[in-house]
């Protein structure tokens, strides 16, 4: 699953760029996110990618329980 996830992780973080550049010029390209939604969306995803990250080293590095 790792290089599934890995793949996932990289789409999730080029479309969240994309989202921040075009909040970041939203004077140019009349593109508004509302500041709880985008708050939201940073969040989320750094939560998904922390946990997902998580997952892929705790299965690669299968440490045996105390």
């Amino acid at each position: 699953y790792a290089p599934r996830i890995f793949a996932f992780l990289k789409v999730w973080c080029v479309l969240l760029l994309s989202l921040i550049l075009l909040q970041a010029y939203s004077y140019y390209t009349k593109f508004k996110l509302d500041d709880n939604v985008f708050a939201v969306l940073v969040g989320s995803a750094t939560v998904s990618v922390i946990g997902l990250v998580g997952f892929m080293i705790k299965g690669l590095f299968n440490l045996p329980k105390e």
